[in-house]
């Protein structure tokens, strides 16, 4: 008679202690943690098909704005995602190479070095940014080598259980009720509709001193460098040793372009420098903001601001890179699955109409970020049945 109680309070406890766990698994999935746009874009990565990406992005918000997964795939075949989150620190990015070679197979990986020029050692190791870089990535021994390599210790715990930074998000529950929704419904659908990509809708050079814009002409031929920052240097190197000794001749660094003032120019020199360290380990670099004349950007038209593309920029930086990518790197399209194909022309149906809903915004200048939100989502469907 005791064993059998015995059996029934340990299986009670058992079941008690899994209903605990699972409630605090949907918690910390949707109520404990904070969702924003970040969140669900590296929540889209892995919902895209393993070994299913011909090319995948690593770095800030640069990637997610200045390229479009969708037009390059309407244009070209070629499936891409940014696995990218803002002002995202090179001290995060070869634990975020690892995530694509554990589950992707790409034929190019483009590293964006914005991460790599951060001036102060607060920016190189800013504890909000890596959590927006590591908090929807799942546990493995990556994440934990992560978490037990870049973390301070006082920090680790906060890492490996979010909520316990988070667990006061929902005094905005208005804002975060949007992304839960907007989480619950990518989960429902499979994969990303914008695969990763956002911007804001409007035309500006915000954050750009206009009398002391530097001639994009001058920018081709200056050479100019500055040292990185003492830490940002030891990660970037550790990047590129890894690079190195695991032998891989996919990895190709970029700099995307943005508006150089002279407030700006030592950033521009930094990138210049980062190109040296890149080029003296054997990688490619490949400096977009020296090139913005062959781009044909447009300063007053295709930014929303000084770092950022607006739609018009977008669209102009993918076309670049994907020429560059099939004729450079002999990028190819690979064979789609039945289910990946279909993933695949959904979104690039559904971008027909995001494309006409993204210019009219920017042409209005409306100023909303328009990205993978439940609430933008609906407006593009609800401006397309408007006009049928």
């Amino acid at each position: 008679m005791k064993k059998k109680l015995y059996i029934k309070r340990t299986v009670a406890v058992i079941s008690l202690a899994l209903a605990v766990l699972l409630i605090l698994g949907v918690a910390q999935e949707y109520f404990l943690a904070r969702l924003d746009n970040d969140q669900i874009r590296i929540e889209g990565f892995y919902k895209e098909e393993q070994n299913s990406l011909d090319v995948c992005f690593i770095g800030s918000s640069e990637c997610y704005t200045g390229f479009s997964p969708v037009q390059a795939y309407k244009e070209t075949g070629i499936t891409s995602y940014p696995f990218c989150t803002e002002s995202n620190p090179i001290a995060m990015a070869k634990y975020e190479l690892k995530e694509i070679l554990r589950t992707q197979s790409p034929q190019l990986i483009l590293i964006e070095i914005n991460g790599a020029l951060y001036n102060q050692q607060k920016e190189i190791i800013d504890l909000a940014r890596i959590h927006k870089a590591i908090d929807s990535m799942p546990i493995t021994e990556n994440k934990v080598d992560a978490i037990q390599t870049v973390i301070p210790e006082e920090s680790k715990a906060e890492f490996y259980l979010p909520f316990i930074k988070y667990h006061g998000a929902w005094d905005d529950y208005k804002k975060h009720l949007k992304w839960t929704k907007s989480k619950f419904e990518m989960q429902l659908r499979g994969y990303s509709l914008l695969k990763g990509s956002s911007f804001m809708a409007t035309t500006s050079i915000k954050g750009a001193d206009k009398d002391k814009i530097i001639d994009p002409a001058k920018l081709q031929t200056d050479d100019k460098t500055l040292e990185l920052n003492e830490k940002a240097e030891y990660y970037l190197r550790d990047l590129l040793q890894y690079c190195k000794d695991e032998n891989l001749d996919n990895v190709v660094f970029v700099r995307f372009p943005h508006i150089v003032d002279k407030r700006q120019y030592d950033r521009f020199r930094r990138t210049n420098k980062a190109g040296e360290i890149i080029e003296e380990y054997g990688f490619d670099f490949i400096n977009l903001e020296k090139n913005q004349i062959d781009l044909n950007l447009d300063k007053d038209k295709d930014f929303y601001n000084s770092d950022h593309m607006n739609i018009n920029g977008q669209e102009k930086i993918t076309k670049y890179i994907c020429n560059t990518i099939l004729k450079d790197y002999g990028v190819k399209p690979h064979t789609l699955t039945e289910s990946q194909k279909k993933n695949w022309d959904d979104c690039a149906e559904f971008y027909d109409d995001y494309i006409k809903f993204a210019h009219q915004q920017t042409d209005e200048k409306t100023n909303i970020k328009i990205t993978e939100n439940s609430d933008i989502l609906k407006q593009i469907r609800d401006m397309k049945n408007d006009k049928t």
